[in-house]
Parts: C-alpha cells; sequence; structure tokens
C-alpha cells in the first residue's frame, strides 16, 4: 500500500532528524571536503598540481516527489596560507526539511594545521567551530500526515500543540586529521564532539550524537597511447552516529575534462536497512569544477519514486608561492600530466 509505504519513508526520515538527530550531507563526498573531514581544508589544488584556494557552491534536493523530503545548500571558502602554516575556510549551510516543518541554519570557521612527514607523508590537523539554528513549526505536520493510520507515528501527537513553534541555537566542536600522499589519503573525522543538546517544544530534549567518519582512497594513473592520462580513484567511507551506520563505497573515473563516477552506501540503523546508489557526472576546465550526482533509493522509499538530485560548483586559483611547501592531494577533479606524478 502506497501510503503505508510513505509512513514508514515519513517515520526514518523524521527519527532520524528528531529522535536519532542525524546531519545533514551530501552524497558526492570529495566534492564537499570540508563538510566531510575539516582536515580537508587547504587541500584544493589547481591543474597545476600547486596549491590552490577555492570556493564551492553544494546543493542536495533528497527524496524528490515526497512531503518528507530535504533540501540542502552549501557555500564555502578556504585556502592555504604559508605564513600560518595551514589553511582557514569559512561554511554556510541551509537545510530545509518536510516542506519547511524543520529548518536548520549554520555556520562554521575552519583552520587546518599543515605538516609534513618526510619527503611522502603530509598530514592536517583540522578544527571547526560551528554555531546551529533550527527552527521548526508543527502547524505542518498534520498535512503531512493526513490520512495515515496514527499508529505509525512517530511520537506521541497530544503531546505536541498542532500550532506548536519555536527555535534552537547550540554551538558545537567538529575535528579532523588526515594522512596522504600524491597517491593515497585516509582520514578521520569527529563531528558533534560537545553531543550538544536541542530542545522542541515543552515535550522533547534530545542530544544531537557524536558522529565519527573514516574515509579514504587511492588514485591510479595511466598514460594511453594518445598520450591522454586516465585516472582511476576508488574510495570508501565508514560513518556512525548514535544508532545509524554508513558504508560507503566508489570510484571515479577521470579523462581529460570529464569525470565519471558511481557510489553505493548502505544505511543501517533499527529497523532499517537501506541502499543508496549514486551516479556523478563532472566536467573540469581551467579554474572552474562543475558536477551532477544522481542518486536513487530502491526498496521502500523507490516505490513512490523518490530520488535525490545533487549539485557542485567550484572556483578554483593559484596560491603565490605554495608549491615548494604544500603536497598535492590525489583529486580525480585535477588533471594529471604526468603518468609517474606520484609520491
Amino acid at each position: 500500500m502506497i501510503y503505508k509505504r510513505l509512513v514508514v519513508s515519513i517515520t526514518v526520515l523524521t527519527q532520524a532528524i528528531i529522535t536519532v538527530g542525524q546531519d545533514f550531507g551530501y552524497s558526492m563526498i570529495s566534492r564537499a571536503p570540508i563538510q566531510l573531514n575539516p582536515a580537508l581544508a587547504g587541500t584544493a589544488q589547481n591543474d597545476s598540481g600547486t596549491g590552490a584556494g577555492r570556493v564551492m557552491l553544494n546543493s542536495r534536493n533528497q527524496w524528490v516527489n515526497l512531503p518528507v523530503g530535504v533540501n540542502g545548500i552549501t557555500v564555502s571558502y578556504d585556502q592555504h596560507v604559508n605564513k600560518i602554516g595551514g589553511a582557514f575556510g569559512v561554511t554556510g549551510t541551509r537545510e530545509v526539511a518536510m516542506e519547511r516543518f524543520w529548518n536548520t541554519v549554520s555556520g562554521s570557521m575552519v583552520y587546518s594545521q599543515y605538516l609534513n612527514l618526510g619527503n611522502k607523508l603530509s598530514i592536517r590537523l583540522g578544527a571547526e567551530a560551528q554555531v546551529v539554528n533550527r527552527s521548526y513549526s508543527w502547524v505542518r505536520i498534520p498535512r503531512i500526515y493526513d490520512d495515515f493510520d496514527p499508529s505509525y507515528y512517530f511520537v506521541d501527537a497530544s503531546k505536541l500543540s498542532s500550532t506548536a513553534s519555536g527555535r534552537t541555537t547550540f554551538f558545537n566542536l567538529n575535528g579532523g586529521l588526515l594522512l596522504y600522499t600524491r597517491a593515497f589519503y585516509g582520514g578521520l573525522a569527529v563531528h558533534n564532539s560537545t553531543q550538544p543538546y536541542q530542545k522542541i517544544g515543552d515535550s522533547l530534549r534530545f542530544q544531537v550524537p557524536r558522529s565519527v567518519t573514516f574515509h579514504g582512497g587511492y588514485q591510479f594513473v595511466k598514460k594511453g597511447k594518445s598520450g591522454k592520462t586516465v585516472s582511476l580513484t576508488p574510495h570508501l567511507l565508514y560513518q556512525k552516529q548514535g544508532q545509524i551506520q554508513q558504508f560507503g563505497g566508489g570510484c571515479y573515473v577521470a579523462r581529460e575534462a570529464f569525470i565519471f563516477g558511481a557510489w553505493c552506501r548502505n544505511i543501517r540503523s533499527v529497523g532499517l536497512n537501506e541502499q543508496e546508489y549514486l551516479l556523478v557526472l563532472g566536467y573540469r576546465m581551467n579554474n572552474v569544477r562543475v558536477g551532477y550526482g544522481y542518486e536513487i533509493h530502491p526498496g521502500e522509499v523507490n516505490q513512490v519514486h523518490a530520488s535525490s538530485h545533487e549539485i557542485h560548483l567550484a572556483y578554483v586559483w593559484q596560491n603565490k608561492n605554495v608549491k615548494s611547501v604544500v603536497r598535492s592531494m590525489p583529486s580525480p577533479w585535477v588533471e594529471i600530466d604526468k603518468e609517474n606524478d606520484r609520491d
């Protein structure tokens, strides 16, 4: 029954946002680096392989055609600065969920310390200070739940006023570690390290659970007979936040100006075991990077025609006097001119 499937999807998403406190994120993780790990600030590079600054815009429209969809947009800037021995950055995100029932606006400042560990290995230590403001309006819930069996509700509606609305603001700290050569990288990120509390109305108060992420990848580079360089970059991710675990893996293939990618993610929690599949098409030209991702959600959610779309735009520029100090990080979004340009 389609209404039952829709209620299941509503319950899963709402529990993730409220009961569990799952953070909003992007599936094209390589194109949202600071959101993935603050230690990735300052790792931008242009096609010459030198350090660069960048401005990025990411947008995600999740669960299209469902009233429980989530729309998010993030703008970020980061740049390596030799004088401070690292990189700094700023980010801003707005998230709108369940037809504006749940609205989030956040801003953060990021610093990433850079260190060389010998001739081939580099390390970055990142820290992020974040302020989050969330507002909600229960008046929008009755329309979403019209004609549904109340036994499916995830919360006792009698405890909430149908016109209840409110706002909560909290401070957060995130941190990360990144180890990399020009061919390999591995990282650890911890978000919501302070595990702040959020309050909804007079009856609900919950703690945002800490999130721990492990991620890594390796880039293979080969020059073909035509003289054109092709790179293959597989990458893996594991993330745990509260009772929710994510296992992800994917690969990018880059040739000339075009990037193609595929990603699979498994999300597990109590009573939840979902698969998601993402296809990515990217284009790089001089200082400009453009990416589009289409994600499908098989199973219960897909029965009501749910899918997700992501868009990425970036502009990168070269920093002066950075080449001799900062090691380049493997990225399918940067053209490699030499097959042996690997540490």
